[in-house]
This record gives structure tokens, sequence and C-alpha cells, in this order.
């Protein structure tokens, strides 16, 4: 419907949506999105190459579980925060953003088997990233323990770089202002 429309810079979601279809915005222009509570899966290629896109926020009562392949490929992104809710993260969800510095994973709602990621998720980076998680958050089967480094490689492989994890005191929940 919008792909490959630079001219949309800004865009609302109703509130009601619960799916973004595969490619719905595919090489747009905007440059910031919402995704309401009621948004449970993000279709592959939904935000591919939607180069301005710089930030992308859900909503503190986030239902989404899926983030499919290349959701989010080839945009501008800096940092994201994943929500609690999310069950999976597709092959190259995030390939190609050159500027990403931080992911937050916010304490998975499913405690016993976490977040699932594809292949080459975070590839392509190029940046040192930091990984905001709580200590035994599971990722893709593995336990992960605050201020640990990480060679990401395999599912996880952000173009042979390390990410540092950390761990914000307090409930478990992130800011940005915590890692800014």
């Amino acid at each position: 419907l919008f792909q490959n429309n630079s001219n949309i810079i800004s865009i609302t979601l109703s509130e009601t949506v619960e799916t973004i279809g595969g490619a719905a915005f595919y090489g747009t222009g905007i440059t910031s999105i919402h995704i309401p509570a009621s948004v449970k899966s993000i279709g592959d290629y939904a935000f591919y190459s939607a180069a301005s896109l710089q930030t992308v926020t859900f909503a503190t009562d986030s239902l989404l579980e899926e983030i499919g392949t290349g959701a989010f490929k080839s945009t501008a992104l800096p940092s994201i925060i994943i929500p609690a809710s999310v069950e999976t993260i597709g092959d190259e969800a995030f390939k190609n953003n050159t500027g990403m510095v931080s992911i937050v994973f916010i304490a998975s709602t499913n405690w016993d088997t976490g977040i699932v990621l594809g292949t080459d998720v975070f590839i392509n980076t190029l940046q040192s990233i930091k990984m905001f998680i709580r200590t035994g958050q599971k990722i893709s089967g593995t336990t992960h323990d605050v201020g640990s480094y990480y060679i990401v490689s395999g599912s996880m492989r952000a173009a042979g770089t390390l990410m540092r994890s950390y761990e914000i005191v307090g409930s478990g929940e992130f800011t940005r202002s915590d890692y800014t």
C-alpha cells in the first residue's frame, strides 16, 4: 500500500491494529513510529529500507510476539527496546543498521524459553553494541549473565563485534535515560 513512497514521512497506527503486514512500509520516508499495544506481529520486511527510520517505540503494555524476517533491515535505528512479550525475532531483522549502538531486552514474560532469535539478526550493525538484559535472561536458549562480554556469532552475530551486557538496578525495566 505504502511501499517505496518516500513522501510518506509520518504515520499513526490505530490502537486496534493487530498486525503490521509484510513490506507495509518498505522504502517509505518515515522517521519514527509508535507501535500500539494491540500489535502482535510485525511482518517480514515491514520497514525494510525505510532508510530515514530512526525511532521505534512500543507501548508500555505491548502484546507484540513476533518481529518478522528483515522487519527493520536497512533502517537508521541507533537503538531498539524489545518488549517483554516478544517471543521471536526473525532472520536479519535488524541487518544493515550501521548506526545501531544499543539493544534493550526487557525481561521476557516467558522466562523459561525467553526470546528466540533467527540467523544474523544484528549482522552488519558495525558498532560495538551494548545489550541491556536482566541477569538470567534467556536468548535463543542460552541464559545470559549481566556484566559479561559476548562474542556475537551465529544467530546473534553483529559483524563479529562484542556485545557487552548490562543490567540497570531496579525493576528490570529500562528507560533511554539509563543508557544514553
